[in-house]
């Protein structure tokens, strides 16, 4: 399965959480199958609108199955509860 975790930085699991899902700057990514994890950055984070939207469904597109985030706006939701 695959967990992805809303973060500040790209320190590894020393990454400060991120208090916000859309524009966060980063996302780590675990798979309980294999115990790796690696960081990415979001590529929405600069969005001017839809910011939150894109990143719930670049989610869906890397077939994550848990996101771990502060703010998740309305939209993101209703896409990430969607699925």
């Amino acid at each position: 399965m695959l967990i992805a975790i809303s973060v500040e930085n790209d320190n590894g699991l020393a990454s400060s959480t991120s208090l916000v899902f859309g524009r966060s700057p980063y996302f780590i990514f675990f798979n309980t199958n294999d115990q790796k994890f690696w960081a990415e950055e979001n590529p929405a984070k600069s969005s001017p609108g839809g910011a939150g939207v894109q990143t719930a469904q670049s989610m869906l597109d890397k077939k994550v199955k848990a996101v771990i985030s502060g703010d998740l706006g309305p939209k993101a939701a209703a896409v990430l509860s969607a699925a």
